[in-house]
């Protein structure tokens, strides 16, 4: 791979979305949840742990399971190092990654969907 930046410039927006996608996903604490059936029947199923996240716990606490928390690690990485990407490649790339990444949190944790749906509408119009 080549790192000679060959795409649109790396600016501050990109260094916040990292750290905001960074933040929710790993250390946003809060006692407010939204789950939709599908989420919550899954939840009941014998999953492993890495899936698992608090359903309908009243306390001041991560609402992400360990997966979100390193999905959190790896978008924010990507955020940040998209831009050694061919313009033409991280069109496809970022609509590849924000599809997967958004549809999974919608069916697994609609608390992780509603945190990065911001994120996703001020890279796609920025």
């Amino acid at each position: 791979m080549n790192l000679e930046k060959t795409g649109p410039k790396l600016g501050n927006k990109d260094f916040l979305l990292a750290f905001y996608v960074f933040y929710m996903l790993n250390y946003f604490k809060t006692t407010f949840y939204i789950h939709h059936p599908i989420e919550i029947w899954l939840q009941g199923k014998n999953m492993n742990s890495y899936f698992k996240h608090p359903i309908s716990s009243g306390e001041n606490s991560s609402k992400v399971c360990p997966l979100g928390n390193h999905v959190g690690v790896v978008l924010a990485i990507y955020l940040i190092i998209r831009y050694y990407f061919k313009a033409n490649t991280l069109k496809y790339l970022n609509c590849l990654i924000w599809t997967s990444v958004l549809g999974t949190s919608l069916v697994l944790n609609l608390n992780v969907f509603i945190y990065l749906f911001p994120a996703y509408l001020i890279d796609k119009i920025s």
